[in-house]
């Protein structure tokens, strides 16, 4: 019998995957729902945007803090992370204990998605899946989130 991590690594479905919400809730829960995924946050300003235009009708920003890259998320998970996305003006969206996005203890979410492209190169690389949780686009971490705009209008069929 597979693994439960080899078995959402081959899962086709981002809403079969293991990872867990801060307050336990699994992906499973965001069925029905646009989602913009994200590894950390780059434009708050933007997000906030996205979630003001969108929220409504089925957008969800959902967050996995990694501390892969430069040591910039250096903080444990629990209050000492909520805090620090608050002092920075981050707390946008749905909250996940931090993961590894890359490498052998890649978390599998991340496995799935990166399965047929490169690995995440820095934070801030962004995912649009799509209701039914397909992966509709992988955006580089350069990208401002307004930018994700007519993909999110499309998918949420607006």
């Amino acid at each position: 019998m597979a693994s439960d991590d080899t078995r959402s690594h081959r899962s086709r479905y981002v809403w079969e995957s293991s990872a867990t919400r801060y307050i336990r809730r699994p992906c499973v829960a965001y069925r029905q729902h646009c989602l913009q995924m994200r590894t950390y946050f780059i434009s708050y300003d933007g997000l906030r945007y996205l979630l003001e235009e969108y929220e409504d009708q089925g957008l969800r920003i959902l967050n996995f803090p990694c501390n892969q890259f430069g040591g910039q998320m250096p903080e444990s998970d629990g209050q000492e992370m909520l805090d620090h996305l608050r002092r920075e003006g981050a707390n946008i969206g749905h909250l996940f204990a931090k993961i590894d996005v890359k490498g052998a203890q890649a978390d599998p979410l991340y496995k799935l998605l990166t399965r047929h492209q490169h690995d995440i190169e820095w934070n801030f690389v962004k995912f649009l899946v799509d209701r039914k949780g397909n992966i509709h686009k992988r955006y580089g971490a350069e990208l401002e989130p307004v930018a994700l705009t007519d993909d999110i209008e499309l998918l949420l069929g607006r």
